[in-house]
């Protein structure tokens, strides 16, 4: 008896493409953003809580460039430094293949590199750089 799929296709990395603008970053290895806020329960009397508080929400996340991709991108920076390029969105577009009900694009707004890596090891056979950027906005379509 043949397994029956319950949820259908489900997202994969083959399935992801990545722009920065309108330029499609190939050589990235891995991507992760989050979205985070603090938030604090608030208690008056008694020991149970009344209502709770918020904070500001912070905006970070970090991608592995090969360092040919890096390469690329400090072309244009100033400097040939990441840091220094200028806000850009990062459009991330989900496609399963077979599946294009579940077509999901996210857009990180105002995304900026926070380091300049550069590094790897005998024995690598590609050298990944791992690059962290903040970014502020977020927009789903």
């Amino acid at each position: 008896m043949a397994k029956t799929l319950v949820n259908g296709v489900e997202y994969s990395w083959v399935d992801v493409r990545i722009r920065i603008g309108a330029t499609e970053i190939v050589g990235l290895t891995s991507l992760t953003y989050n979205t985070k806020q603090e938030k604090a329960n608030i208690y008056g009397t008694g020991e149970q809580p009344v209502s709770r508080g918020k904070g500001s929400k912070e905006y970070e996340g970090s991608m592995s460039l090969l360092m040919s991709e890096l390469e690329l991108l400090r072309a244009v920076a100033t400097d040939g430094d990441v840091t220094n390029l200028a806000p850009f969105d990062l459009q991330v577009t989900y496609a399963p293949t077979g599946d294009p009900t579940k077509l999901t694009n996210h857009t990180l707004q105002n995304c900026e590199f926070m380091e300049n890596p550069s590094g790897g090891s005998q024995g690598d056979t590609s050298l990944p750089q791992d690059v962290p950027f903040i970014w502020a906005g977020f927009k789903k379509t």
